[in-house]
């Protein structure tokens, strides 16, 4: 019988981070995310800390809407804001 291991909604997407490129004003979807998973680790420790929950949360939504993170990224870049 096959049996299908679930990962918790922290492991779907771990980003790898990648060198942002001197001539780019914007980092990465990626290195985003990845920045996000870093914060959200130095707060591990305590699960009801406010920041703890604020970054998690907004790891988890951003993983989920990787697709739509980029094309606003991109949009963002085109438009030659860091928001």
């Amino acid at each position: 019988m096959w049996r299908i291991k679930t990962l918790p909604p922290s492991q779907l997407y771990l980003p790898r981070v990648v060198e942002l490129p001197e001539d780019s004003p914007m980092p990465t979807p990626e290195q985003i995310l990845a920045k996000l998973y870093e914060l959200r680790k130095e707060y591990d420790d305590d699960r009801e800390d406010p920041h703890y929950l604020a970054l998690h949360h907004s790891f988890l939504f951003i993983s989920y809407q990787m697709e739509a993170f980029r094309k606003y990224v991109k949009e963002a870049a085109e438009k030659g804001g860091s928001t």
